[in-house]
């Protein structure tokens, strides 16, 4: 017996996404074929992934929620921008400025350092939610006797993207896990400033473009932060 993928939804609905795929690389939009994925999409269960990204975020709080525990004697916060974007911009934003700001909750015990994050960039109907685990390495030096107090942290980071907006046609989310690396310099007992990159395999975008993104491609990204210690 032969199976007839031409009448099959998902099979249709992968191959309208190719067409759509063809013609953005064009430069070219087509509003009959939206129309028809959509119809698609309410036929099969692609929804679906973003019912389960609601669910991922739950488990997510809730691991950090068990992590919060007394071997963390410092907690802090923090609040960042990726420095490219907005300053020059970069392709997705027309290499326009636009604001792409990350925000932290962290905690330290020793030398290991716990924290929970969330990213959004409006510009491309981006965010993401990640746990980080890292650890620090102490880089103190003394200058004309006044000591320089400056830590490397090396993190990883599993990571929640969300994606929505025109051009993705509903809401979708995308499990990754990043590295990262940050070096940070303490300002004073409240305060540090913190450079860190970012490298992050973006399944969203290999999941959304196949034909272009033949593999995951991973972004680096750029992140100025500043950090107050409670």
């Amino acid at each position: 017996m032969t199976t007839q993928t031409k009448n099959n939804p998902v099979e249709k609905l992968l191959l309208c996404f190719k067409w759509r795929n063809r013609l953005s690389l064009k430069g070219s939009n087509d509003e009959k074929l939206n129309d028809k994925i959509r119809r698609l999409q309410a036929e099969t269960d692609y929804k679906i992934i973003d019912s389960l990204g609601k669910e991922a975020k739950k488990v997510i709080m809730a691991i950090l929620l068990l992590l919060s525990t007394s071997i963390y004697s410092q907690v802090y916060v923090s609040a960042g921008i990726d420095v490219r974007n907005a300053v020059i911009g970069s392709e997705p934003t027309n290499n326009k400025p636009a604001f792409d700001g990350i925000f932290q909750f962290g905690m330290i015990g020793g030398n290991t350092e716990v924290s929970i994050g969330y990213e959004r960039f409006n510009k491309i109907c981006f965010d993401k939610m990640f746990f980080s685990i890292g650890h620090q390495f102490p880089l103190y030096a003394y200058v004309s006797g006044k000591e320089i107090k400056t830590l490397l942290i090396t993190s990883i980071e599993p990571t929640l993207i969300g994606r929505w907006g025109e051009v993705w046609q509903t809401k979708s989310s995308h499990l990754s896990v990043g590295v990262s690396i940050g070096l940070r310099y303490q300002l004073n007992d409240k305060f540090d400033i913190e450079l860190n990159v970012n490298a992050l395999p973006r399944t969203d975008l290999s999941t959304r473009y196949p034909e272009v993104n033949k593999e995951i491609p991973v972004i680096i990204s750029n992140y100025f932060k500043v950090i107050y210690r409670l």
